[in-house]
């Protein structure tokens, strides 16, 4: 069986993830968010919701054409898209339609309107013959506490997962754990603490993660799949596999609906 990546972390010192300089890589750093409702110029997530060629994450990583098929659901607070960086077919990404930081930003009402969505996306992925899917997200506060994550648009990774208790547990053993019934529970986080959310079904977990290693749910998940060192979406962006994830997703609106 393959071994997930495992960190210990000094909790004396900050985490500055390296691209074998030893420096952080600020070419792929994120830039400050603009917490509104209208679409940030520097926001990728913002560019692919709004169709903008020149700021869409997919158009720059996956290719323009990938673009005009990539919106696969959309209501009025959230859409669904293949993920740039998906190791995997079968890879989403589930994001609000308002810029926000992250999921503890939303409304009890429309968290539970992401727990439907992502129960559907379970349902689908089952009738596809696809590994179990796991949703997780890397919640931060701002470009000084973005904890894991490095787009500033909340989102919600839904990826197929060989051994979703393996992430559970490569977790735990360095943040402390706290049980949630589902992405629901994001309701009670408390402002300023970045996070970890680990929803496996038919329970969920949420972890504060001061000091964590950069997408490193992803890490867990890209030795699962056998690829430990392409984690890193922006250098990794598996255009071929995004493809094919449109193929499995393309009649998702109806499906969901």
């Amino acid at each position: 069986m393959l071994q997930c990546p495992t960190f210990r972390l000094p909790f004396h010192t900050s985490y500055a993830p390296s691209y074998g300089s030893g420096r952080r890589d600020t070419r792929t750093d994120c830039l400050p968010s603009r917490v509104t409702t209208m679409a940030a110029n520097d926001c990728l997530l913002c560019g692919d919701y709004h169709r903008d060629e020149e700021a869409s994450g997919i158009a720059r990583f996956c290719g323009r054409d990938i673009l005009s098929r990539a919106m696969l659901y959309q209501t009025t607070d959230y859409f669904l898209i293949p993920a740039p960086g998906s190791f995997t077919p079968g890879y989403l990404i589930l994001a609000p339609t308002r810029h926000l930081l992250n999921f503890a930003q939303l409304d009890h009402f429309l968290l539970l309107e992401a727990h439907r969505l992502i129960s559907g996306v379970r349902q689908v992925a089952r009738r596809r013959g696809l590994q179990t899917i796991v949703a997780f997200e890397h919640g931060g506060w701002g470009v000084h506490r973005q904890g894991a994550g490095c787009v500033e648009h909340a989102h919600l990774h839904l990826v197929p997962s060989p051994n979703p208790l393996g992430l559970r547990q490569a977790l735990k053993s360095h943040y402390p754990e706290r049980v949630a019934r589902d992405v629901a529970g994001l309701a009670e986080i408390v402002a300023d603490l970045p996070y970890v959310f680990l929803d496996i079904g038919p329970t969920a977990f949420v972890y504060e993660t001061p000091m964590i290693p950069s997408q490193y749910v992803r890490q867990l998940l890209a030795a699962q799949w056998g690829l430990p060192e392409q984690w890193d979406w922006r250098r990794y962006p598996f255009p071929k596999v995004v493809r094919q994830t449109i193929e499995l997703f393309g009649t998702l609106e109806v499906e969901l609906t």
